[in-house]
């Protein structure tokens, strides 16, 4: 019986003992390779969500009206009472803008009072925001199937009552007031803004 030679069988084990470490490589290779497209995933999803968030915000309510020049009264208002945030990142909001006009046209006194009593101001800001997003169209179609008027429950938790004037969209405060909106359907991330030509109060 032929005899193998002890070098044939070393040249044997060696040969094994490569191709088991050319597979535990190639699966510690794998195994890292799929880390790092976990890892690569992970991020790229971070890094998707942060870029939406970002261009959410962009383009909410606080970024909106903070571009329209005749709101700067209420800009300054929003920032004051701490609504910033609110409007920036709530969803699903209506907001009746007064103009700066609107502010100027409001009784001395009352200005005085709001300029300087921080709740107050929170108050009147939170009476021209709805907590639904309305269009002027879809408030339009709710004032004619609902006997010509509209109501909505304000950030106030007031209500405030809309009604058609021709082609017109009318608010009415609790007082009685009026105010017409101007400009309708400015669109946000996170709502409708409409313009209006007066300030409404609540009591």
């Amino acid at each position: 019986m032929p005899t193998i030679k002890p070098y044939i069988i070393l040249i044997t084990l060696l040969i094994l003992f490569t191709s088991c470490d050319k597979e535990k490589r190639k699966k510690e290779i794998r195994r890292e390779a799929q880390k790092e497209i976990v890892l690569r995933d992970s991020i790229n999803a971070e890094l998707k969500s942060a870029i939406i968030e970002q261009e959410f915000r962009d383009s909410s309510i606080t970024s909106k009206l903070s571009e329209i020049k005749s709101l700067s009264i209420l800009n300054e208002s929003i920032e004051i009472t701490g609504l910033k945030d609110t409007l920036q990142d709530t969803e699903n909001l209506t907001v009746f803008a007064p103009t700066d006009k609107a502010f100027m046209k409001m009784p001395r006194k009352q200005n005085l009072t709001i300029s300087n009593k921080k709740k107050s101001l929170a108050k009147r800001v939170r009476y021209h925001i709805v907590g639904d997003n309305w269009s002027s169209k879809d408030m339009t179609a709710e004032i004619n199937s609902n006997d010509g008027e509209l109501n909505m429950v304000t950030l106030s938790g007031k209500k405030l009552a809309a009604t058609l004037e021709g082609d017109d969209i009318i608010l009415q405060d609790n007082n009685g007031k009026k105010a017409t909106i101007i400009e309708s359907d400015i669109d946000a991330s996170n709502g409708t803004i409409h313009i209006v030509d007066a300030v409404l109060f609540a009591h």
